[in-house]
């Protein structure tokens, strides 16, 4: 098993990296989600 400088295996900084990527995705699902409540509130006042 390989390990880099810091002490973790390339198969810990690919979890770790995989972690980082769904917490990104979800984070911008969720913004997303709220832009698209943002816009269904406005629709009726024509913005």
């Amino acid at each position: 098993m390989e390990f880099w400088e810091d002490g973790l295996s390339a198969g810990e900084e690919a979890a770790g990296a995989a972690a980082r990527l769904l917490e990104a995705r979800c984070a911008l699902a969720q913004e997303q989600e709220r832009e698209s409540e943002y816009r269904l509130a406005a629709w009726p006042l024509g913005f």
